[in-house]
């Protein structure tokens, strides 16, 4: 397999924003298949815009269409995570997978969310601790998304969905990417042996 690894960032103070705990845990990563990494400085708004996020993913589809790429990995430049993670992604029987993680303003629930079915996304597993400790037992679970901080998307799911922002609805583009996908039938799984830490700032959240 093929990957591209897919590290959005911007630069401030003439330096890059990403944390050294991203770039430590792409490049311990210890895959059978080929990995790309490409540090992402694609941003067309000069100001902070969850607009320049899209535009970012949206350049990364290109590349990873345009390149011959098996899959596209996308993997936030505040996230850190083990040596294996990408090879566990890739072991899974499904298009799309999630690593988990606590998202972060505020909210600090995780990433996987509930699967109801194929027309809504559910909440947060974090809100069924029962369900939680079932996908941990397990190690992966169906899901309904959500987000792009570590995200494994294959091929044939990269040529079908274009990432959009759903009308303005969701300027970012992970929520309109996880309904696209569930709403066609695609099943997305939640690595539960993936977990990712995600910084948020002097906060190191850990699920």
């Amino acid at each position: 397999m093929k990957v591209l690894a897919y590290t959005a960032t911007f630069e401030e103070g003439g330096r890059l924003a990403m944390r050294p705990e991203c770039r430590a845990s792409v490049e311990s990563q210890v895959f059978d298949g080929e990995v790309v990494w490409e540090v992402g400085l694609h941003n067309p708004w000069p100001y902070a815009t969850h607009k320049n996020v899209l535009a970012q993913y949206q350049r990364a589809r290109e590349m990873a269409l345009e390149g011959g790429f098996d899959a596209l990995w996308t993997f936030e430049h505040d996230m850190a995570c083990e040596p294996d993670a990408l090879q566990l992604l890739s072991y899974t029987p499904a298009q799309v997978v999630y690593g988990v993680y606590l998202l972060r303003h505020g909210s600090w629930v995780l990433n996987a969310w509930e699967y109801i079915g194929d027309r809504n996304l559910g909440e947060s597993l974090s809100l069924y601790p029962g369900k939680v400790a079932a996908a941990r037992a397990r190690g992966a679970v169906r899901v309904s998304g959500c987000g792009w901080g570590c995200t494994l998307i294959h091929r044939p799911v990269l040529e079908r969905f274009e990432f959009h922002d759903e009308g303005g609805e969701n300027p970012a583009g992970d929520l309109a990417f996880a309904k696209d996908v569930l709403r066609a039938g695609v099943a997305s799984v939640a690595r539960f042996d993936v977990a990712c830490d995600h910084f948020d700032e002097g906060l190191r959240l850990r699920p």
